[in-house]
């Protein structure tokens, strides 16, 4: 009996060592004097200086702020918008003032902005989507930070907030409406080239049947029953 109870023990010991770590559903947080907070342990210490770092030259370059949030999982609320734009009306932040919130496990984010602020909802939306969302995919944790800065600063000047200058969603559209434009006149002109050939081919092959039925005379009109394979050239 006590051999049995020592390996039950040395069972759970070896369960609680090989079990993977629980994740940690976190409420809306109290943000400090750092611009970056790393509840989950995304972040190296190297990793979370540069972090900081980016955020700070952000806060130095412009009149914005930008802090940064990384928890497992949200709860109360558990989804991202909701526990971004709690966290940032719980700690007052203004309208020239962002959060960045991320939760690792639960592999969810949202970029929460004033809507009277210098950058738009639309620009927002697009920071997140081209700018942002590339490097958590990747978890490239702290390159998230420099991304939204980045993407913030070129809105906030007049840009759209895309990655590499682009014009964001309504310029993709353009360029798909574009394209298509281009292919149909290709077909259409491809389409009456060819036509344009079977005319001049048509043409080509009828001309010298008619001038031969002309040249025979009265004699051709006896042939119109009876000469239907002479006719089927001019016909194709």
């Amino acid at each position: 009996m006590r051999v049995r109870r020592i390996v039950a023990g040395l069972v759970a010991c070896a369960a609680l060592i090989l079990a993977p770590a629980a994740a940690f559903a976190t409420d809306p947080v109290t943000l400090g004097q750092d611009y970056v907070l790393d509840d989950a342990g995304a972040l190296t210490a190297s990793q979370h200086d540069d972090a900081e770092q980016a955020a700070q030259k952000f806060a130095d370059d412009t009149d914005m702020n930008l802090w940064v949030v990384y928890v497992d999982e949200f709860t109360s609320p558990s989804d991202a918008e909701g526990w971004a734009n709690q966290t940032a009306s719980q700690n007052g932040l203004g309208p020239n003032q962002y959060l960045l919130a991320v939760a690792v496990t639960s592999r969810q984010f949202y970029l929460s902005g004033d809507s009277s602020g210098p950058v738009s909802t639309e620009a927002l939306g697009t920071i997140e989507q081209q700018r942002i969302q590339p490097a958590l995919a990747s978890e490239d944790w702290a390159g998230a930070v420099t991304a939204a800065t980045a993407g913030l600063a070129d809105a906030a000047s007049g840009g759209s907030g895309a990655a590499d200058g682009s014009s964001g969603s309504g310029g993709g559209v353009l360029t798909v409406i574009l394209i298509i434009v281009v292919v149909v006149v290709a077909i259409v002109l491809v389409i009456v080239l060819v036509r344009s050939r079977r005319r001049k081919a048509a043409a080509g092959t009828s001309g010298p049947a008619l001038r031969a039925a002309r040249s025979e005379g009265a004699g051709a009109s006896r042939r119109i029953g009876t000469g239907a394979d002479r006719r089927r050239p001019a016909h194709e």
